[in-house]
C-alpha cells in the first residue's frame, strides 16, 4: 500500500472520529481547508452590541441584546498541523484572532511530539469548541458590549447572531402563545423580544392586520403596544429612524406571506410612514410624479429632487422634471402652515424654535413666507381701510374685487360667484336678488343703496317680525 493511500485512510478515520465528538464539523467548500467547526457563544450574561454615532457625544444610535452571540470559524485541512489551519470571524478583532491562533498552535505542537495525527486534530478541535471559548469568553466578547461606529459591521454583527439564535431554536420545542400547541422549532417564528408563535398562527395575524391597513402595528402579539411621544421635538433624522424601523423584518414577512401580500404590506407601510413624517417635516417629502413612490430629501433648501426607484429627476416645488434651478415653476405645493408663520412673526418665538423650523421647511422658503405673509397684512389693512374694495367669499379664490358703479350685487370675474358687496355673502346663483327680498336680511331693499343718483331716503315705517307700525 503506497504513502498516499495509508494517508487517505488515516484521513477518513480521523475525519469519522471527529465528526462523532464534533457533530457541527462540516466539509468547506474551500478545498485549501475542506473543514470546517462553528463555533458560537452561549453566555449566561446578556452581550450588548452598539452602533456609535462618531464625534464627541458618542450618542448610541442603535443596539440590541443577545445570549446568542456569534463566534468563530475553525477551518483546517488534515493531517493537521500548526500551518494549515485559520480562524475567521466579524466578530473577534484581529488581535484577537492572531492571539487565539498562536494558543492553537501551541495545542498543536503540545501533541505533535506524539506522532499521532488524530491525537492532534483531537486536541485542535477540543481546544475551539470547549477550551477557548469557556476559558476566554469574557475576554472575546469583550466584557459582554460591543461598539462600532461603522454601520454596515453593526448590521453583519446583528444578522449573524440572529442566524445563531434561530437555528438553536430551529432545533427546540415550543407552546404557541396563540393556539397553545406544541410545534417544533423549524414551524415557529421567533421575535427579537423572544417570544414565539406558530408559522399558522403568525400568517393569520399577519393577514388579519394587513387586511385592517394599519399595517404599523404589524409586531409581536404577545408584546405591549409602544405609544410614540415626543414626535415633534425629534429632529428629521431621529423621526426618520422611529418610523421607518419595522418591527418584524421582511424575511420574517415573506416565510408566511404570498407575494401580492407582500407587495400590499410594503405599500401600506410606504404610505403611512412617509404620511406621518410628512406630518413634521411637510417640506422634506416629496413624491415621484412618474411612478408614485415617495421621497425624502436631506436638505430642506435642495429643489432637485432624484427619485431613488425610477431616477426621474423633478423640482420639488412644482413636481414637474427639472428645469433648473433659476427657472421659475410657480406657487410651491408645498406650504408652509399658516400657524407656523404667524409664530415665526411673533415676539415669543425663541432661536431654538426657528433652528428646529428652518430643518423642516428650509430657510429659504421660511424667508419668502414670512415676506409674503407680511405684504399679505399690508395688502390686507389696505383692503380694509379702502371702502371700495371687498374679497370674493369663496375660500379657494379670495380675489380682491373693485366697485367702480352699479347695484350692491357683484359677480367675481375670476371664479363666478355672486355675493354682496355690504355684507359679503355668498348668494345664491340661481336668484342672487333673493338676498334683497328677504324681511330676515340685513341687506333687505338696499340693492341699490350708495349707487349714483339715488338717494338714501328714511324709511317710512319700521318693520318688527310680519309687523308694520
Amino acid at each position: 500500500m503506497s504513502h498516499n493511500e495509508d494517508e487517505a485512510i488515516m484521513i477518513a478515520e480521523t475525519l469519522e472520529l471527529l465528526q462523532t465528538v464534533f457533530p457541527e464539523l462540516i466539509t468547506n467548500s474551500d478545498e485549501s481547508m475542506p473543514y470546517k467547526l462553528t463555533v458560537n457563544f452561549h453566555p449566561e450574561t446578556c452581550t450588548t452590541f452598539s452602533l456609535i454615532k462618531e464625534g464627541s457625544d458618542n450618542k448610541t444610535v442603535a443596539s440590541f441584546k443577545t445570549q446568542e452571540v456569534a463566534g468563530y470559524d475553525f477551518l483546517f485541512r488534515l493531517p493537521l498541523t500548526k500551518d494549515n489551519f485559520r480562524i475567521s470571524s466579524i466578530i473577534l478583532t484581529s488581535d484577537q484572532i492572531t492571539r487565539l491562533m498562536d494558543q492553537m498552535r501551541h495545542v498543536i505542537e503540545d501533541t505533535a511530539e506524539m506522532e499521532d495525527d488524530t491525537a492532534s486534530a483531537m486536541s485542535a478541535c477540543n481546544f475551539a469548541v470547549l477550551e477557548a471559548p469557556i476559558e476566554h469568553e469574557k475576554e472575546l466578547l469583550r466584557n459582554y458590549h460591543f461598539f462600532t461606529t461603522n454601520e454596515t459591521l453593526y448590521h453583519s454583527w446583528y444578522k449573524a447572531c440572529m442566524d445563531v439564535k434561530f437555528a438553536k431554536f430551529h432545533k427546540s420545542r415550543f407552546c404557541c402563545s396563540i393556539c397553545l400547541e406544541y410545534k417544533d422549532g423549524s414551524d415557529g417564528v421567533l421575535f427579537d423580544c423572544e417570544h414565539c408563535i406558530c408559522k399558522d398562527c403568525f400568517k393569520e395575524f399577519a393577514i388579519v392586520t394587513i387586511d385592517d391597513g394599519d399595517v404599523t402595528k404589524l409586531q409581536c402579539p404577545d408584546c405591549p403596544m409602544k405609544e410614540l411621544k415626543g414626535l415633534n421635538l425629534m429632529g428629521p433624522r431621529e423621526l426618520r429612524d422611529l418610523l421607518f424601523t419595522r418591527k418584524i423584518s421582511n424575511e420574517m414577512l415573506q416565510m408566511v406571506l404570498s407575494k401580492e401580500y407582500m407587495k400590499k404590506y410594503e405599500e401600506l407601510f410606504s404610505t403611512l410612514t412617509h404620511t406621518k413624517f410628512a406630518t413634521y417635516y411637510p417640506n422634506l417629502v416629496s413624491k415621484c410624479t412618474r411612478c408614485k413612490e415617495y421621497v425624502i430629501r436631506d436638505d430642506a433648501d435642495e429643489l432637485l429632487i432624484i427619485c431613488g426607484n425610477c431616477n426621474f429627476a423633478h423640482c420639488f416645488e412644482c413636481g414637474h422634471s427639472w428645469h433648473g434651478k433659476f427657472n421659475g415653476c410657480g406657487e410651491p405645493f408645498n406650504a408652509i402652515p399658516q400657524r407656523v408663520v404667524e409664530h415665526l412673526l411673533s415676539e415669543m418665538i425663541t432661536f431654538e424654535e426657528i433652528a428646529l423650523y428652518e430643518a423642516r421647511y428650509g430657510r429659504k422658503f421660511i424667508k419668502r413666507a414670512v415676506n409674503m405673509e407680511l405684504a399679505e397684512r399690508a395688502f390686507r389693512a389696505e383692503v380694509e381701510s379702502n371702502p371700495t374694495l371687498v374679497e370674493c367669499p369663496k375660500k379657494t379664490c379670495r380675489q380682491i374685487i373693485t366697485k367702480g358703479d352699479g347695484c350692491n350685487k357683484m359677480r367675481c370675474a375670476v371664479c363666478g360667484t355672486h355675493f354682496c358687496f355690504l355684507c359679503g355673502t355668498a348668494l345664491l346663483p340661481q336668484d342672487p336678488y333673493a338676498h334683497y327680498r328677504e324681511r330676515s336680511s340685513d341687506c333687505f331693499e338696499r340693492l341699490f343703496e350708495g349707487m349714483r343718483g339715488v338717494v338714501d331716503e328714511e324709511p317710512e315705517f319700521q318693520l318688527i317680525g310680519e309687523i308694520r307700525l
